[in-house]
């Protein structure tokens, strides 16, 4: 998402296709069909809560209402505008260093220029096609080729000093949390946070956005986590399990938005539950079962 070396659909629009695919499994777009529905049931519930407010006060808590509306489409819109604007031209100049260097001999391929140290760009980059830098890029390039193939265990340290580190700085709090954990709920998974409502379907384990194309209508992703790159699922899943994300993260502020029950901050949801699993997601309570297959 934040990546130089990951190109974006507008420099690769290919990349998109797996996203439109994923829409177009409904017969329609789910949101463009409840729209006018969803307005509706907005406005009515926006007279209730106002009738019940002071009238004094009934002026700038509608301002306050609408604003915290607007929040939600506008955190998504700051990443797009803000973050990948930066990333975007972080990568273009990245890559004309690549496209000079290919030009010039001094590696292979443009795309090479993300195996090279800034400070060995900045060196070569003044005696332009001098030095050969294949010996940085080749060794590097091997190691990653073998990492691409080895999948990581999850690794979390020492999770009882969790909340003492989390505690430690507000800005972390909000947004990672460890598990609420009541026994006598006797659930499979327990979250930090959660976004109400209730939802049983089949489980989808996806790790990476890249795979959100496997989404089918109606099941319930389970992932690390949430970011604008996966808001595109929010219209067709009917719930979502996160190992990460608290009070503030972006799984559950935008299930909120989508009426989508989620529990996020479960640590290991993604190691628990397996792809083609039925799964209870009970957002009321903060907590996930596992029904079986």
């Amino acid at each position: 998402m934040h990546a130089y070396d990951t190109p974006a659909w507008i420099e690769k629009p290919a990349l998109a296709i797996g996203d439109i695919k994923m829409l177009m499994k409904e017969e329609a777009f789910s949101f463009d069909t409840r729209r006018d529905q969803i307005i509706e049931e907005r406005e009515k519930t926006m007279k209730e809560i106002l009738a019940k407010v002071p009238e004094g006060q009934r002026s700038a808590f509608e301002v306050l209402m609408k604003a915290a509306q607007k929040s939600g489409y506008w955190s998504e819109d700051h990443t797009y505008y803000c973050d990948f604007y930066i990333g975007s031209l972080g990568r273009w100049i990245v890559m004309e260093f690549g496209r000079r260097f290919a030009e010039a001999g001094c590696i292979d391929d443009p795309e090479d220029i993300h195996f090279l140290h800034p400070h060995e760009i900045r060196k070569a980059a003044i005696p332009m096609g001098r030095i050969n830098l294949r010996p940085y890029v080749e060794p590097r390039k091997k190691a990653w080729l073998e990492n691409l193939t080895i999948e990581p265990k999850p690794f979390y340290g020492d999770i009882s000093q969790a909340q003492l580190v989390l505690r430690s700085d507000p800005t972390l709090y909000v947004s990672t949390q460890v598990p609420i954990v009541r026994e006598e709920l006797k659930a499979d998974l327990y979250g930090a946070a959660a976004a109400p409502g209730l939802a049983e379907g089949v489980a989808r384990v996806i790790m990476n956005a890249d795979k959100l194309s496997e989404l089918k209508p109606g099941e319930i992703l389970v992932a690390p986590g949430t970011s604008a790159a996966w808001t595109v699922s929010f219209s067709i899943i009917s719930g979502l399990i996160t190992d990460g994300g608290g009070a503030l993260s972006h799984p559950v502020i935008m299930a909120r938005e989508y009426g989508i029950p989620c529990i996020a901050g479960c640590l290991d949801a993604t190691t628990k539950i397996k792809t083609g699993q039925k799964v209870k997601v009970d957002g009321n309570q903060g907590v996930v079962y596992i029904l079986g297959k």
